[in-house]
């Protein structure tokens, strides 16, 4: 009695399934036996092994992270807030010829000028100014600004994605115009950043994407 179409269907299936695991299975020792080789033959060159995928993603994200610490701890936001006698030592580290008395004088300016624009006195401030530190304000509201579509609601939740996108941005975006179009729209900005994000408090609390 010959076996039914479907039954022959079935055998063929399953003999098919076994030889693909055979197939995978000699594959697989290969590649085992390949990598086996490769690692002894690197060993026997003074080479470190070759890292898995799994390590070199780990790898990157300890990169990512660690840049992203670094911005974090640099950034116009960023605490500590200085005192006039830490902003006065790190003002010292970085023009370490510089007379103490000008040291000084830049400390208590840096400190109204802080006061005035609503920012903390940290070392982004003490090292790149606070015009700088405006800017950057400035660009993280205009990032944040555009990907809620207006300037007078802004969601938190898009916080992070935007201070993302500031960090590869150093300008405030504004098209080329009449210069005293410009100046109005720039002194526009940097005010409406300074009354929506302040000193950044919020950004301290947000973790980046």
């Amino acid at each position: 009695m010959h076996d039914s179409k479907e039954a022959v269907c079935r055998r063929q299936r399953a003999w098919r399934a076994r030889q693909k695991v055979k197939r995978e299975a000699v594959a697989l020792a290969a590649k085992a036996a390949h990598k086996a080789d490769l690692a002894a033959r690197r060993a026997g060159q003074g080479l470190p092994p070759i890292k898995t995928g799994a390590e070199r993603v780990q790898e990157h994200r300890a990169r990512v992270e660690a840049v992203q610490d670094t911005k974090r701890l640099e950034s116009w936001y960023s605490l500590p807030s200085l005192t006039a006698d830490g902003a006065l030592a790190y003002l010292q580290e970085l023009h370490p010829t510089e007379p103490i008395d000008s040291l000084l004088q830049l400390v208590g300016l840096l400190q109204g000028r802080c006061q005035k624009h609503n920012l903390i006195l940290n070392k982004f401030v003490c090292r790149d100014g606070v015009e700088s530190a405006r800017i950057k304000r400035a660009v993280l509201f205009q990032c944040w600004a555009q990907l809620n579509g207006c300037e007078m609601e802004l969601d938190a939740a898009l916080l992070a994605q935007a201070m993302a996108q500031a960090e590869q941005r150093e300008q405030i975006d504004i098209p080329e115009s009449h210069p005293t179009w410009y100046r109005q729209e720039l002194a526009r900005i940097l005010d409406f950043s300074q009354t929506m994000l302040g000193d950044g408090g919020y950004c301290r609390r947000e973790p980046l994407p």
